[in-house]
């Protein structure tokens, strides 16, 4: 042991460390079981040999070898820690070749025994070469310790559970293998009616105890009747763990003793033998009714004389398709000596899809599906129930759909629609106007799309919208469901109209088809009246003339007929006699009405025979006749019940003016112009005519008419007055009328007049007031 310390020394930082991680790493250098506590080491002395020193010890009464030589040698009664068992492989392999142990290759040459299996055991432990390789049996040692050289009391069986099959008239079952040290043994019980047959040895044992050793294959067999599974329970091997068992001593000052141990086996295997009584086979086989083919099958053996019963599948799945046992009752009965084949028979599941789809927009509107099966008829028919809004879906086929199954799922589609637009005339007006205009005819429409205008339905759907008179039809527009505008506009054509004319319209809704377009139960049509112009020329003699006319009708689908109008009332002043050179005023009053609240436009001419205009007064003049155009001079207009306009004009003469000391008449354009017979000053005569003063006396006819025709039944007013010229203004000696003419002529002193006797209090007003004014 001296002669050694100085190499330890000097290897001695590596050997901690190489000690460290073999520690760290391998299993089988870490302590983990207490072997033994509270023993004292006993030291026998020193042994020598080759140059090399080692200690004799003994803990227990056991030899024991010191395991790292750097540390001093613990005296005999050197207390220790507990012992526990050192799980490595190469100080079990060196303990169990070197001095002391079950295989000593020293033989009895102990003191080289105990150098070089105490210098192994402590290369082994710290890592650090102590020396000694040159000594006879060293490099054998070592090389048993390299190679763990020890043996395993670990026992197993290469499966744990083997199965049988039929070998002939036996069950034999599946190779198996005892996995263990050669040495190593383990032995169990057979039944009676089961035998094992060592393949290694060649040994066949019916029932009773066997034995088997490591690395021994065999197999069972049983009769074909048995079946019974046989366990062998757990089973523990003939040889014991050779564990070495480490003691350190309580002050770690002193070397780490280590020496050889034995345990019971802990390690257990077993293994399990499947037998089974196997005599006939049975096959159950799944077929297609069909066609005989094959969808499953399934094979069983039985014993025989044993009672069998299998039932048929609840469905089988094959390539995706489904299929149904025929029928469901069960097959049994006792099997015999021989293989028996049962077969079962199925029908094909197919799946019926029915697809209820708008024919015009392709919507689903509903499915429904159906399980057949394939050889079965079908019959579907369309629905009547499917709604759209208020509608109910029409099937545009009622054919029902019918076939046979086959081999594949079908699917079916009906098709169905609703009108594509519902619609009906909801009101028809018919305006008057001059028969050679034509009269306009408004007709209004409800329309509610059930389908977009995009569909393509809607440009296809065709009907007509057209205007009748009685049973003639004048005019006739065609349009698509798309085009079907609410509001409608007609001219019924002058061909079929004359003046002052009433006749009933109608306008229908036809040409189409109930499958496209709903019209309502009671608007295809709408009826009313329609007038044209009365044209009327009103020619009295009279300062009064009225006239009423319907001007629109209007009916709304299930009201009556309304008829609106147009009035015109015109008044005239009565016309009383005059003198020569006297003036008259001449308004002439218009009202009109007209319930659509139209506006109304008029003019009045004044006809005078020629003779009456005085001096410069410049009119129109046509067969002796002047023509005097009236001024409007008022026009109001007021609105009641929301649509009735009411019109009130007067039309009054032109303004004329009067050229002191002659007399004479003149215009206002002709004053405005300076006319250039104008010599002395004017003054206003007011909206009057002024006879001449030798003007001849008589009755003239005047006359009032209008310029355009009024209102739009055109009417033309011509209203005629006589005028009645009685006297002169200045009486003279030819005059008939002495006693009426109005003024006689006698020089007075202007400044101090002397009223003849005869004269009124009338006469003597106009006296002052004309001579007021003389220029």
């Amino acid at each position: 042991m001296e002669n050694s310390k100085q190499t330890l020394y000097r290897w001695f930082p590596l050997s901690i460390a190489i000690v460290l991680f073999i520690q760290l790493f391998s299993p089988w250098t870490r302590p983990d079981e207490v072997h033994a506590a509270g023993e004292s080491v006993v030291y026998h002395g020193m042994v020598s040999f080759g140059g090399s020193i080692v200690g004799d010890f003994s803990v227990g009464g056991k030899q024991a070898f010191c395991i790292e030589h750097e540390k001093p040698t613990p005296p005999t009664g050197t207390p220790t820690k507990e012992g526990v068992i050192y799980k490595d492989k190469m100080i079990a392999a060196t303990l169990y070749w070197g001095w002391g142990g079950t295989k000593n290759i020293f033989g009895s040459d102990r003191n080289r025994g105990m150098v070089v299996t105490s210098l192994i055991l402590s290369r082994i432990y710290t890592g650090e070469d102590s020396g000694g390789k040159s000594i006879s049996g060293y490099s054998t040692l070592w090389d048993k310790a390299k190679s763990k050289d020890v043996p395993s009391a670990e026992v197993d069986f290469s499966k744990s559970s083997i199965h049988s099959s039929i070998s002939g008239s036996v069950q034999k079952t599946e190779t198996n293998k005892f996995i263990a040290d050669s040495d190593n043994k383990v032995s169990f019980t057979l039944p009676s009616s089961i035998t094992l047959h060592n393949t290694s040895t060649g040994k066949n044992i019916t029932g009773g105890k066997v034995t088997l050793k490591g690395g021994d294959s065999f197999y069972l067999t049983a009769p074909l009747s048995y079946d019974k599974d046989f366990t062998t329970g757990n089973l523990k091997g003939s040889i014991k763990d050779y564990l070495p068992v480490l003691y350190k001593m309580s002050d770690s000052y002193y070397q780490t003793l280590v020496k050889t141990g034995w345990r019971d086996p802990t390690d257990t295997t077993k293994f399990t033998a499947r037998f089974e009584a196997r005599q006939k086979k049975i096959t159950v086989n799944h077929k297609d009714q069909y066609n005989n083919a094959l969808l499953a099958n399934e094979s069983y053996t039985k014993k025989i004389g044993s009672n069998y019963s299998y039932s048929p599948k609840n469905s089988i799945t094959k390539s995706g398709k489904t299929y149904k046992p025929v029928a469901t009752s069960k097959k049994t009965g006792t099997l015999g000596s021989k293989d028996i084949t049962l077969t079962f028979y199925y029908k094909l599941q197919r799946k019926i899809t029915v697809l209820h789809k708008d024919a015009r927009d392709g919507k689903l509107l509903e499915t429904d599906t159906y399980t057949k099966y394939r050889g079965d008829s079908y019959s579907y028919s369309p629905k009547k129930n499917l709604k759209k809004g208020e509608y109910i879906y029409r099937p545009t086929s009622t054919a029902k759909k019918t076939g046979t199954v086959a081999g594949s799922d079908i699917t079916l589609t009906f098709y169905y629609d609703v009108p594509l637009i519902k619609t009906g005339l909801e009101k028809i007006q018919v305006y008057t106007a001059p028969a050679d205009k034509g009269l306009p005819v408004k007709v209004n429409l409800s329309k509610v799309n059930n389908y977009p205008n995009s569909n393509a339905d809607m440009a296809k759907a065709k009907l007509n919208v057209s205007l009748y008179e009685g049973s003639t039809k004048i005019i006739s527009n065609s349009y698509t469901a798309k085009t079907l505008p609410k509001n409608i506009d007609f001219k019924v054509p002058s061909k079929y109209l004359s003046v002052n004319q009433k006749k009933t319209y109608t306008v229908k809704i036809e040409g189409f088809s109930k499958n496209e377009i709903d019209v309502i139960s009671d608007a295809p049509t709408i009826r009313t009246e329609g007038y044209t112009s009365s044209e009327k020329a009103l020619n009295i003699n009279n300062t009064s003339v009225s006239y009423t006319g319907v001007i629109m009708t209007e009916r709304e689908i299930r009201k009556n007929m309304v008829s609106y109008n147009e009035s015109l009332h015109v008044n005239l002043k009565k016309l009383e006699k005059k003198i020569t050179g006297y003036g008259f005023e001449y308004p002439i009053d218009v009202i009109y009405k007209n319930e659509l609240g139209q506006k109304f436009t008029s003019k009045f001419d004044f006809y005078v025979p020629k003779s009456l205009v005085d001096t410069y007064l410049t009119y129109p003049v046509s067969n002796n006749i002047s023509r005097v155009r009236m001024d409007e001079t008022s026009n109001k207009e007021k609105i009641s019940d929301k649509t009735v306009l009411t019109t009130t004009k007067r039309f009054e003469l032109p303004e004329v003016n009067i050229e002191k000391r002659t007399g004479n008449l003149f215009s206002n354009n002709q004053v405005e112009s300076k006319d250039s017979r104008l010599k002395y000053k004017i003054i206003d005569g007011g909206r009057k005519f002024y006879t001449p003063i030798w003007g001849d006396l008589g009755v003239y006819q005047l006359e009032l008419k209008n310029v355009d025709p009024l209102g739009i039944h055109k009417i033309n007013v011509s209203m005629k007055q006589n005028l009645e010229i009685y006297a002169f203004m200045y009486g003279h000696m030819d005059s008939t009328t002495g006693k009426q003419d109005a003024i006689y002529l006698r020089p007075i002193n202007a400044d101090d007049p002397k009223y003849p006797d005869k004269w009124s209090a009338e006469d003597k007003a106009r006296f002052k007031k004309w001579n007021k004014n003389k220029g």
